[in-house]
């Protein structure tokens, strides 16, 4: 029967013949050796068997297949080398080859057809039943012991035969010579074979990854990018229309007053902005819902639109920084004989000098200093700063009127004949004022009228420890001169004192608490809470307040207990000196155990008298 027709080969002729022409060939090889004809049928049922795993065939991959199985003289090499050595051999060959014989006479025989490596995973999944991917997986696993499926996989590869291959008439030393030749060869070959599959299949997976994306994720991503892209655009737009429709309205606040001094120009800016973010707008939302691009003419005009737009905004900072970069200062001054005001305290007046229908920041005082007079000379000056260039100064300078301080009983007033400056009749600008005033020193004065800080007025250093948690800059306060820092001074309320001197006992009772308390954590159980601005400390400090005029209580927390204390402090003048740490009540949780703990002397009592048993106990 022809082999072809038995194996089910769909061959050209021309194929055919190279298959016929290398079998006549080992065919008469085997004639001429005499070597046993049994040889030349299992080599025609290997190459047929090696041609039937394939699915389309050419004259390279026929030579490939015929290349594999070796000419005759590399197969029968052995075989008649033997045979001219020993050639009585033949006689006892059945007797020294019986090794690998067994081996294949039972199937235990290499096939390196699909190989990763040599095969050997395949031979042992088909004699034992076990999944193929099951014994690799073993194989890896067993590499972290010894090495051991390394040394067992040599071991296996070394003694299995091939299939196909002809041992026979092999002395034990050329069977292994053989068996290294074979399985180096095959090993590169695999591993080659190997690498070329799995680079294909990760540019197939690849690929395919590549198409899924494309068809199902990057439309989505498409979407959301250019719908942010396009509401961005929109939200500008927005803007620009909001802020057109105020300028163009003529509306003006506060806070709009600025638009004022802008160049007409500024609006040519607006107009092309709105028109460069519109197309840009459309150009977003229709991609992100249609994948649709506008015609290039229209990108271009947005293009130069924008441009334009950029063009004119710039010319506007230009233009501001023109008018607005210099800065020049306005003073004015006046003064008053106190020597008819009896009264020890002074009220100030300065809400008469505000500056009204003017952008809020720039119509009061920013700052006031306050300076001591040698006599009973009061003198009010104020110094403008105002940033904007000639013009605009001296627009501003024909509207301040001089300034004038009269007095009424204990009261005295600063004011200027007209503090109303329109901006109709003045550009918009910005500036600065600072009141300086210099006032016998015999005198406490409240300053109304302006909640502007004071440049040299502090909080009186006679509260000691205490001026550190007392927070005041003496706005809205009486100040006076004080002889002994030699400067101007403020008080703080009894409220404030009484906040910072608590405020400084619960931080020293913090960090001094190890140096206080009896009660200890163990090194390895300490822990780290965060107390009043932000104290580190192994214990919680839930609240701590004052019992008398020496005495503290506080409550305080770990994890498996909470304690009610009390102790003693004296506030000397350079520091605090606590004393007589008493524990009052102690909340025992069901976390507590001693061994947190140095030493629990001072809450022994406080303990259940059934769970101190039980840690005895242990």
């Amino acid at each position: 029967m022809d082999k072809f027709k038995e194996y089910k080969l769909n061959i050209w002729e021309k194929e055919k013949k190279l298959i016929r022409e290398y079998l006549e060939k080992i065919q008469e090889y085997i004639t001429q050796n005499s070597i046993d004809s049994e040889l030349y049928n299992d080599i025609e049922e290997m190459i047929f068997e090696k041609l039937s795993l394939e699915i389309d065939f050419d004259q390279l991959k026929i030579k490939k297949i015929l290349k594999e199985v070796w000419e005759p003289e590399v197969i029968f090499s052995d075989y008649v080398e033997n045979k001219k050595i020993n050639p009585k051999k033949q006689n006892t060959s059945q007797s020294q080859n019986i090794f690998y014989e067994q081996l294949i006479a039972h199937h235990w025989e290499r096939d390196n057809e699909g190989a990763i490596l040599l095969w050997v995973s395949q031979v042992i999944s088909k004699k034992t039943g076990v999944p193929v991917w099951g014994i690799r997986i073993l194989f890896i696993l067993f590499v972290f012991v010894f090495w051991l499926s390394i040394w067992f996989y040599i071991l296996i590869w070394l003694i299995l035969p091939v299939k196909w291959v002809v041992y026979d008439g092999l002395s034990l030393w050329g069977y292994l010579q053989r068996q290294i030749y074979l399985e180096v060869k095959d090993l590169i070959y695999n591993i080659h074979h190997t690498l070329i599959s799995f680079i294909k299949l990760t540019f197939k997976m690849l690929g395919f990854s590549i198409k899924f994306a494309a068809k199902n994720i990057f439309p989505i991503v498409r979407f959301i990018f250019f719908g942010v892209v396009s509401f961005c655009f929109a939200s500008v737009l927005f803007w620009f229309l909001v802020v057109g429709a105020f300028y163009f309205s003529g509306f003006s606040i506060w806070n709009m007053e600025f638009f004022s001094v802008l160049p007409p120009y500024f609006l040519w800016g607006i107009l092309f902005g709105v028109i460069s973010v519109s197309i840009f707008t459309v150009w977003a939302f229709l991609y992100a819902v249609k994948k649709q691009i506008l015609n290039g003419y229209i990108f271009a005009w947005a293009g130069v639109c924008f441009l334009i737009a950029l063009f004119l905004w710039i010319s506007t900072g230009f233009n501001l920084t023109e008018k607005y970069f210099w800065k020049t200062e306005l003073s004015q001054e006046t003064s008053l004989d106190m020597s008819a005001m009896t009264s020890e305290s002074i009220v100030f007046d300065t809400s008469n000098i505000l500056i009204e229908n003017m952008f809020w920041p720039i119509g009061r005082i920013s700052s006031i200093r306050v300076e001591t007079a040698t006599g009973n000379i009061m003198t009010a000056q104020i110094i403008r700063k105002i940033y904007g260039n000639e013009s605009i100064s001296n627009a501003l300078k024909s509207q301040f009127n001089d300034l004038v301080l009269t007095q009424e009983e204990n009261k005295i007033i600063l004011w200027t004949q007209n503090n109303k400056i329109f901006k109709n009749k003045v550009p918009f600008s910005i500036f600065e004022s600072e009141l300086i005033l210099t006032v016998p020193q015999n005198k406490k004065y409240f300053i109304e009228g302006n909640y502007a800080y004071f440049i040299n007025v502090h909080l009186a250093e006679k509260y000691g420890n205490y001026q550190n948690y007392i927070y005041s800059d003496c706005r809205l306060r009486e100040i006076y001169y004080s002889q002994e820092e030699w400067k101007f001074v403020c008080d703080a309320s009894e409220y404030e004192l009484n906040e910072a001197k608590l405020q400084l006992l619960e931080n020293d009772l913090i960090k001094n608490f190890e140096k206080i308390s009896p009660l200890l954590h163990q090194d390895e159980y300490k822990r780290e809470y965060y107390n009043n601005y932000d104290i580190r400390s192994d214990w919680n400090f839930e609240n701590i307040y004052l019992l008398d005029e020496t005495t503290l209580a506080t409550t305080f927390w770990d994890m498996s207990l909470q304690i009610d204390a009390q102790v003693n402090f004296e506030n000397t003048a350079s520091w605090i000196i606590f004393s007589n740490f008493e524990i009052k009540d102690v909340d025992v949780d069901y976390m507590f155990h001693p061994k947190y703990y140095k030493d629990i002397s001072s809450i022994q009592k406080f303990i259940p008298q059934e769970k101190y048993e039980k840690f005895l106990k242990e």
